[in-house]
């Protein structure tokens, strides 16, 4: 029995594997890789952009009620009511405007408008990149 297989075998011929193989095998593999690193880059962002989504709306909540606690809208509303007093103390009037205006709630919220529109780029341009490969 062992004579009938080693005639087959010699008979039989090995087959041969295109010479791209290896590199088709090795770009494969950095392919999943490269797949895999964007699919986190993409988790990565997305809860980025959540974050900021949720540190935007307190932002806008506390500059409201910063605004109004700081008589901001009183004085920006006189422009509208009384003009011609305004051209008359326009120094005086703008520097009232200006030290009512709260600094740091619009630092907050232009911080987090920023966040939010970095995140949103990154996720979109990786997402294209996720697409594309």
């Amino acid at each position: 029995m062992r004579k009938d297989y080693e005639k087959l075998f010699t008979y039989i011929t090995s087959p041969v594997p295109p010479k791209d193989l290896f590199s088709k095998i090795i770009s494969n593999i950095e392919l999943s890789k490269r797949k895999r690193v964007l699919i986190k880059r993409v988790a990565v962002f997305s809860v980025s952009l959540l974050g900021s989504l949720a540190a935007l709306v307190p932002a806008v909540l506390i500059l409201r009620t910063n605004f109004t606690e700081s008589g901001f809208y009183q004085y920006f509303s006189l422009m509208f009511s009384d003009f011609g007093t305004i051209i008359s103390y326009w120094q005086d009037y703008f520097t009232s405007l200006l030290e009512s205006l709260p600094v740091f709630s619009l630092i907050f919220l232009l911080l987090s408008i920023l966040w939010f529109i970095s995140s949103l780029e990154y996720l979109a341009k990786n997402i294209k990149f996720l697409t594309t490969v």
